[in-house]
């Protein structure tokens, strides 16, 4: 998220991530996604959202989409991001998905360097537009098949 609202939080994404956010959209993504946490002895650590049975922006690439990888900043390198995404290959590859896909903003380069050490591979690009504002993704796709 922070890619996105590098040059400033705009009332228009505030707005926007107040709603995603909130406790009612965690509600409904409980009740329709696959969520895994993440935890220690100080809580939640991170987590995956799985949508299973997904079209990514680009044509021919139906499969689950890694909705969400979240893991909490100061966390951050310390492995936890890479046991949830392995666990979201084999939750993906156990629903017999021929393929697990996600969006990343283009500008955020740790994160496509992170995906591709782990087996994905840029499928194309599309966009994330809010109140007129562009943002370039790029659609990261894993063969599970």
């Amino acid at each position: 998220m922070t890619t996105y609202i590098s040059r400033g939080l705009s009332k228009p994404f505030a707005e926007y991530v107040l709603d995603k956010f909130s406790p009612d959209s965690f509600a409904c993504a409980i009740a329709t996604d696959q969520l895994v946490l993440s935890e220690d002895d100080t809580g939640v650590t991170g987590y995956i959202r799985l949508k299973h049975g997904q079209s990514s922006p680009i044509a021919g690439c139906v499969g689950t989409e890694l909705a969400t990888l979240y893991i909490r900043p100061p966390l951050q390198g310390q492995g936890i991001g890479r046991a949830l995404l392995s666990h979201a290959v084999s939750l993906a590859a156990g629903r017999s998905s021929p393929v697990l896909w996600l969006t990343v903003n283009c500008e955020n380069q740790r994160a496509q360097g992170f995906y591709t050490a782990h087996g994905f591979s840029v499928a194309g690009r599309t966009q994330f537009v809010l109140d007129g504002q562009t943002y370039p993704n790029a659609v990261l796709r894993r063969d599970l098949s």
